[in-house]
């Protein structure tokens, strides 16, 4: 995958996920799923070593690491125990794209969550300084 055919702008997390899905040559170890909307770690002590330890883009230095990054970027699991199938409704074979919805989809949750945490932490001030009041 050509780098001008992703959005300008796009985070490299998207970039180096869609390229390691995208690319034929890890189709034993990472493919499309049937639905061209999803994608499969056919073998996940593969990936590790071969995939995410060498793309930087996608900052990840273990599996847990990278799962927690998929939920946070709005992927779902879709299947079972024996096989890791991970979809979104923006991360779609040939369409690179709509990766730049799924970014802005996935930023705006994160700035609800900042807020929610600023607000949390001024509740939580303003409960202390009320304690502090003399009078």
């Amino acid at each position: 995958m050509k780098l001008e055919n992703f959005p300008i702008g796009l985070h490299f997390f998207y970039r180096g996920i869609y390229r390691a899905v995208d690319d034929p040559s890890t189709d034993s170890i990472i493919s499309w799923g049937k639905n061209n909307k999803s994608f499969i770690i056919w073998n996940a002590g593969e990936f590790l070593a071969n995939i995410l330890t060498n793309c930087r883009a996608m900052v990840c230095d273990d599996f847990k690491e990278f799962y927690s990054k998929l939920k946070e970027y709005g992927f779902v699991k879709i299947s079972g125990e024996h096989r890791m199938e991970f979809g979104h409704k923006y991360f779609v074979r040939g369409r690179p794209d709509l990766l730049r919805k799924m970014q802005a989809k996935s930023h705006a949750r994160s700035r609800r969550i900042c807020f929610a945490a600023k607000q949390a932490r001024e509740r939580k001030l303003a409960n202390g300084l009320d304690l502090l009041r003399i009078g």
